[in-house]
C-alpha cells in the first residue's frame, strides 16, 4: 500500500535518520519512492535496525497464502520458505539485529498456527525475539496473547501506520460535494445504488476518488494521487467500503463512513473484521455500517444526518483517531528518537 510506504518515508525523514525502503518482491519504485530490492539475509547485515513497517508482514495468512508464487527479485518467483526465513526466523540468523513490528496485523493468523506446531513455534519465537511489535488493532493484540505464551510487555497495542502519513487538520472549507470509491465489500451495483441515495439525502455530489488499481505513468503518480487527496481534504465526507481509505481520509480531515459486510472468518487480508475494529478502536462505531439489503439504508439515513453537525466540531468525531495516531507516533518516538519522546 503505497500510503503506508510513504508514511514510512515521512516518519524517518522527519527524525532526520538514515533509512532504505526494502521490499523482497514486487516493483522498486512507485510514484516518489524508491526501494532497495532484496530475497537474501546476507543482504541485510548492513543494519543495525529492521522495521517491519505495516500490516501482514509477518502474519501467516499473508506469508503462506498470498507471498509465495509473486515476482520477487531479479523476477523470480517467491516462496513459502523465503518468506519464513525472512520474516519469521530474521533474528535467528541476525540476533544483534534490532527487530521491530510498526502497525503489524495478525487477524487471520489463528488457522494456520492452530494446524503447524513448527510453524506455531517459528512464530512464537518471532514475536518474543522481536525488540518491540506494535499492533495496529486490538484483535491483532488478542490473538498473540491468546496464541503467544508469554508475549511480553514489549507488545503492545499501536495503530495503522498510514496514520503518520501528515498530522491531522481539517479543512477550513469544504465544497458541496462528498468522495466515493467502493471495491472491497459491495458489488458494483450496489455501490452505485449507495451513491444515488446518499446524493439524494443529502443535495451533494459524489465525486468518486481513483484509489485503487491505479494504472497512472510514474512520473505523475504522486501528483495524480495528491489530487485525489486534495479532492478527500475539501469533501463534506467520504464513504467507502475501503479500509485505507478511510483512514487517509480521516487524516486528511475528513470524516469518513466505512461500510463492510459480515464474513464468517478471517480468510484474507481483505478481510471485513478489520473495517470494524478499526471503527470501534477510535471510538466511531456510529461511522461503521454493517451493510445488508434490508438495513443499510435506514443505516445510512441516521449517519448522514449528523455529518453536519459533525464538520462544524471536528472534535466530535476525531478524538479517538487522533489520539490513536499520537500513540502510534509516541510509541516510534520512544524507539527511534527517545530524548524527544513525551
Amino acid at each position: 500500500m503505497y500510503t503506508v510506504d510513504e508514511s514510512a518515508h515521512r516518519y524517518f525523514s522527519t527524525i532526520n535518520s538514515p533509512f532504505e525502503l526494502i521490499v523482497t518482491q514486487g516493483r522498486d519504485r512507485i510514484g516518489g519512492l524508491r526501494y532497495r530490492m532484496t530475497r537474501y539475509i546476507n543482504d541485510l547485515r548492513r543494519y543495525h535496525t529492521i522495521v517491519f513497517w505495516g500490516d501482514f508482514l509477518n502474519n501467516p495468512m499473508w506469508g503462506l497464502d498470498s507471498y509465495p508464487g509473486r515476482r520477487g527479485v531479479a523476477g523470480q518467483r517467491s516462496t513459502a520458505e523465503e518468506w519464513l526465513t525472512i520474516y519469521l526466523d530474521l533474528k535467528k540468523h541476525l540476533p544483534d539485529t534490532r527487530i521491530v513490528v510498526a502497525g503489524g496485523c495478525a487477524l487471520g493468523a489463528s488457522k494456520f498456527l492452530s494446524s503447524d506446531e513448527d510453524l506455531r513455534t517459528r512464530y512464537a519465537n518471532f514475536i518474543q525475539s522481536a525488540d518491540a511489535v506494535i499492533l495496529r488493532d486490538p484483535g491483532s493484540l488478542a490473538l498473540i496473547q491468546r496464541e503467544v505464551l508469554n508475549p511480553g510487555p514489549h507488545v503492545q497495542l499501536g495503530f495503522d501506520c498510514a496514520s503518520l502519513l501528515k498530522p491531522f487538520a481539517p479543512s477550513q472549507h469544504r465544497g458541496r460535494y462528498f468522495a466515493h470509491c467502493f471495491h472491497r465489500s459491495l458489488r458494483p451495483k450496489e455501490a452505485q445504488e449507495v451513491v444515488r441515495f446518499v446524493e439524494a439525502q443529502t443535495g451533494l455530489r459524489g465525486i468518486h476518488i481513483n484509489w485503487l488499481k491505479n494504472q497512472w505513468p510514474r512520473p505523475t503518480f504522486h501528483w495524480r494521487l495528491n489530487g485525489q487527496r486534495a479532492l478527500l481534504r475539501h469533501a463534506q465526507f467520504c464513504i467507502s467500503d475501503i479500509y485505507h481509505l478511510s483512514i487517509c481520509s480521516m487524516n486528511e480531515g475528513t470524516p469518513a463512513l466505512c461500510m463492510s459486510k459480515a464474513e464468517k472468518e478471517v480468510d484474507s487480508t481483505l478481510n471485513e473484521s478489520k473495517k470494524k475494529l478499526l471503527f470501534k478502536m477510535i471510538d466511531l462505531e456510529r461511522h461503521h455500517i454493517e451493510w445488508t439489503e434490508a438495513t443499510w439504508r435506514d443505516e445510512l439515513q441516521s449517519r448522514l444526518q449528523r455529518i453536519p453537525e459533525t464538520n462544524q466540531d471536528p472534535e466530535s468525531w476525531s478524538m479517538g483517531f487522533t489520539h490513536a495516531q499520537q500513540r502510534l507516533r509516541t510509541q516510534l518516538d520512544h524507539l527511534f528518537t527517545p530524548a524527544r519522546a513525551p
